[in-house]
């Protein structure tokens, strides 16, 4: 019989395997694989580290704590691979590895979750809404948020893939983000008590921080995509459609288009 920490090591190091699997699928020639997976040990680190900070007090008071193998938090894992990223290389180069790597950690992240799901970790605030569950022997139903956060990483998986390429590092950190603020008062308080810095700083941080790469990607991209025209350097921009998934904006693109002979006839 695995115990807990068995069972979230494994978890963890399936997450580890499927980030890296995905990695090399988005770059199939191995760019960057190395810096990928050193990037990863730099979130598992992050985590742990990170967690310490949100607990900076308990910490401080009884530094033992810091050695606990249970204390993490995946809040903070994408630091590491924004870390690892080549900062002093070509931008061309850090803009593909960012890309790449934001399109694999969703899925990853997932896996790991798992992990909380099978020991009953990080569960919900008890509930009796038609949706709580019992998890690790517990006789009180709870919301079942670590499912809801394995699921909303999986989706979050597609809606990365789907996105304009230019866009893919926002979408994965301010979904990212967004789950976790959508989720956390779901939860219950942690076996520590509540923590010294609230969680939900650092997802807002996050969505910031895709708000802001948003509005940078906009500008670059609309400044590399011109043609030549008949007169000149014609600007191809972009339009509110270039944020959504793929398939949503072909429908949308489909509706416009099958309006357009009445418009013109009116």
């Amino acid at each position: 019989m695995l115990t807990p920490a068995a069972i979230q090591l494994l978890a963890l190091s399936a997450g580890f395997w499927v980030a890296l699997a995905l990695y090399r699928r988005n770059e199939p020639d191995g760019q960057g694989r190395v810096r990928f997976g050193f990037g990863l040990v730099l979130g598992a680190v992050s985590a742990h580290l990170g967690w310490a900070l949100l607990y900076a007090d308990r910490i401080v008071a009884t530094p033992a704590a810091l050695l606990r193998p249970a204390g993490w938090s995946v809040l903070f894992v994408p630091f590491g691979v924004l870390v690892a990223a080549p900062w002093r290389g070509a931008p061309r180069e850090r803009e593909r590895f960012l890309r790449s790597a934001a399109a694999s950690l969703p899925l990853a992240l997932a896996t790991t979750r798992i992990g909380c799901l099978a020991v009953g970790c990080c569960h919900g605030a008890a509930t009796a809404l038609p949706w709580g569950i019992r998890l690790g022997g517990d006789a009180i139903p709870r919301h079942p948020t670590a499912l809801l956060d394995v699921a909303g990483l999986v989706l979050l998986h597609g809606l990365t893939a789907s996105v304009h390429p230019q866009f893919r590092v926002p979408a994965a950190l301010g979904g990212f983000g967004l789950l976790r603020l959508a989720i956390e008062p779901w939860r219950a308080a942690p076996p520590l008590a509540a923590p010294w810095l609230d969680a939900r700083w650092i997802a807002a941080l996050w969505v910031c921080v895709a708000g802001l790469l948003v509005l940078g990607g906009r500008r670059r991209l609309m400044r590399r995509e011109r043609v030549e025209g008949s007169t000149g350097s014609v600007d191809v921009r972009l339009d509110a459609m270039d944020l959504v998934p793929a398939p949503v904006a072909a429908a949308v693109s489909s509706a416009r288009s099958d309006r357009l002979p009445d418009e013109r006839r009116s």
